[in-house]
């Protein structure tokens, strides 16, 4: 009986370092080439005072982010918009995090605060969305994506996060540590997963494009194209100056907000004669009001 335990176990170890293998090696075959065809379409983006960028999409990872971006790049959506931020190793844009984002200072005022949120019920589940009325300069997207990568349940899309390559911006667990550990402090352990899960289909239309690779991304986030002329324009804005802030006790502190605002001038998409439907959207998850709706039930 004991061999026999033993023999599963091996089996079991096996099996899941092949998976893990086979992933590895998936990974690695999915490089550029194999997703590059003739008629992918191709986005131009000019950033204003630093010149155009070229980049190609593949719809064989991401078939319905790619729908979503070419969707709102014909629509003028992404005109206007800014590079809201940039960290090390990747330049973000699409939307307007400086009006749209909560600040670390409201956040600090929610801490203390009782909401009186009257908040819907968060069903997920695929919603039409008429994404014509969306307008030039607005903030964002009035739905979400489902995510198109492996943690999500998405096997298909194994493009490699490599350098220039351009991928989904969406929520994370990082995004709100704060709120989720005080929800657990608060004994409400059991959303917790399901909120986390929640956060796989929060892609709405910002993108980040990566100037180091970080495979650590991989499976986390749908990549879904690479810059293919332009790429010392993203080198160029991520060496942008950025925003110091100052803490109470006279520290210094360096944002990842540009100085100067580094703005999207157009977006452009030849797609090479095939015709690209409105994705298939889901209900935008909005974290915020569930967490104050949550607070305000437990302050009860």
């Amino acid at each position: 009986m004991k061999n026999l335990k033993k023999s599963v176990l091996i089996l079991a170890i096996v099996v899941v370092t092949g998976m893990l293998i086979y992933l590895g090696i998936t990974y690695a075959l999915a490089g550029i080439d194999n997703v590059k065809k003739d008629n992918n379409p191709v986005v131009t983006m000019e950033i204003e005072n630093y010149g155009t960028i070229k980049i190609e999409l593949y719809p064989d990872m991401a078939p319905n982010t790619v729908r979503n971006f070419v969707t709102l790049a014909n629509n003028g959506f992404y005109n206007g918009k800014t590079i809201s931020e940039i960290e090390d190793g990747k330049v973000i844009g699409g939307f307007d995090l400086s009006s749209g984002e909560e600040t670390k200072e409201s956040k600090e005022e929610k801490k203390d605060e009782k909401a009186e949120v009257e908040t819907e019920e968060y069903v997920p589940g695929p919603k039409l969305s008429n994404i014509k009325t969306l307008a030039e300069g607005e903030e964002d997207t009035a739905y979400a994506l489902a995510g198109e990568f492996v943690e999500a349940g998405f096997v298909n899309n194994t493009l490699s996060h490599q350098r220039g390559v351009i991928s989904m911006a969406r929520e994370t667990y990082n995004d709100y540590q704060y709120e989720l550990s005080l929800m657990q402090m608060m004994g409400y352990e059991s959303y917790l997963e399901t909120l986390i899960s929640l956060m796989d289909d929060t892609a709405t239309s910002g993108f980040f494009i990566l100037t180091d690779a970080n495979t650590s991304y991989d499976g986390q986030y749908a990549a879904f194209g690479k810059v293919i002329e332009g790429m010392e324009i993203v080198d160029k804005i991520a060496e942008a100056e950025l925003v110091v802030e100052e803490d109470a006790d006279g520290n210094e502190t360096k944002t990842t907000t540009p100085k100067d605002e580094i703005k999207i001038t157009k977006v452009t998409v030849d797609t090479k004669g095939v015709k690209y439907p409105a994705p298939e959207t889901t209900t935008k998850f909005d974290f915020n009001s569930l967490f104050s709706s949550l607070l305000s039930n437990y302050s009860e």
